[in-house]
């Protein structure tokens, strides 16, 4: 008696090699400016001066989680693009890496609906 033979079902995905495909979020400077304008307020001078003067009246502390980190991030609490007061003391907030990239992932889910 003869065995039936089995076929192979070819794969609905195709893998990929990761040594070769560039990563998915890789986006120029330029490109990034054109999808949101408010990038160009952080290159400018008072943007600069204010931040400066804001982190050395506060101190390097994270005003959330009170770590101090050799980097820290001037953060608008109501960000430019909802609407913040781009220079104002009361809208900004020093933070770490860690506490500025939750709040922003935060206030992007709430920008889109999803919070």
């Amino acid at each position: 008696m003869k065995r039936p033979r089995l076929r192979q079902i070819k794969p609905l995905l195709t893998p990929i090699d990761t040594r070769t495909v560039k990563p998915f979020n890789t986006r120029s400077y330029k490109a990034r400016l054109q999808a949101d304008p408010s990038l160009k307020f952080y290159s400018t001078a008072a943007w600069q001066q204010f931040r400066s003067a804001v982190i050395a009246e506060r101190g390097r502390r994270c005003e959330t989680c009170s770590a101090t980190p050799d980097t820290v991030y001037l953060d608008h609490i109501e960000e430019l693009r909802d609407g913040g007061a781009p220079l104002d003391r009361s809208n900004v907030q020093v933070l770490c890496g860690s506490c500025h990239q939750k709040k922003s992932i935060r206030a992007r889910m709430v920008r889109f609906g999803l919070v």
